[in-house]
């Protein structure tokens, strides 16, 4: 093999992901409003469906396992991408542009739980991006 060759792809590699942007506010933002509908809208569906009656302590323990599930599912099997960030066209991955690990699946659903962690994305960089090491970014545009 030449290995000028495989130089020249690696170096492709780096500079394709180089191309990835920072996700907007606004983007994020709408990632955040359509998340935040659907993971509010299942327990009350659930509910209805099968028409339980569930005690308050039942309904906020249900509430905080569907939103668990709900992060740990889509950004850990979908690749980073909620159904928010598919209507965005975003996706979460590491600093280096590789994918999510389940570890910081785990760290950045979880850092979300903490009280305020919603308004730290008013700063440079929300909570649950800084303390894992990851961040959100533009989808490539393939066209």
């Amino acid at each position: 093999m030449n290995p000028d060759i495989q130089t020249n792809d690696l170096l492709g590699d780096l500079l394709a992901d180089a191309a990835y942007a920072e996700a907007t506010k606004w983007q994020r933002f709408f990632n955040y409003l359509i998340d935040y509908c659907i993971i509010y809208l299942i327990p009350y569906v659930v509910k209805a469906s099968f028409a339980l009656q569930w005690s308050l302590w039942e309904e906020v323990t249900f509430s905080y396992l569907v939103y668990l599930g709900y992060y740990l599912l889509f950004e850990g099997m979908a690749a980073g991408r909620t159904p928010g960030k598919l209507a965005t066209r975003t996706r979460a991955v590491m600093l280096s542009g590789e994918p999510l690990t389940f570890g910081k699946v785990l760290g950045r659903t979880f850092a979300r739980i903490v009280p305020f962690e919603v308004f730290s994305a008013f700063g440079d960089r929300p909570w649950h991006d800084g303390w894992t090491d990851t961040r959100v970014i533009k989808e490539k545009n393939n066209s």
